[in-house]
């Protein structure tokens, strides 16, 4: 089943339409630009907890974390005010990106 977002989302790709794809093609790039980073935090991450690891390479591993996760932070930052100005006017105002619409 899903959400009324993505029956929204559904219904907009049906109807087409030049700014729908410029849309979508965003919001790939940005879902694409947030790989990475997420995928560094990832193996820092796992770096840093496994066996014979120096206190100095766990402390690199902990600064390489937050910087990708400060990364992060500002690519979905992004991605949000991108999902806000594709709604509507009367739709737009603070929402949780974790909540369905």
């Amino acid at each position: 089943m899903l959400s009324g977002a993505a029956e929204e989302t559904r219904a907009a790709a049906a109807a087409g339409g030049a700014k729908f794809d410029r849309f979508c093609t965003s919001l790939a790039d940005g879902l694409h630009a947030l790989a990475q980073p997420l995928t560094i935090l990832r193996s820092s991450i796992a770096a840093a907890g496994a066996d014979g690891v120096t206190p100095d390479r766990q402390r690199h591993y902990l600064d390489l974390s937050k910087r990708q996760a400060e990364r992060a932070c500002e690519i979905f930052d992004l991605l949000q005010e991108l999902a806000i100005a594709g709604r509507g006017p009367e739709e737009r105002g603070p929402f949780d990106a974790g909540e369905p619409r």
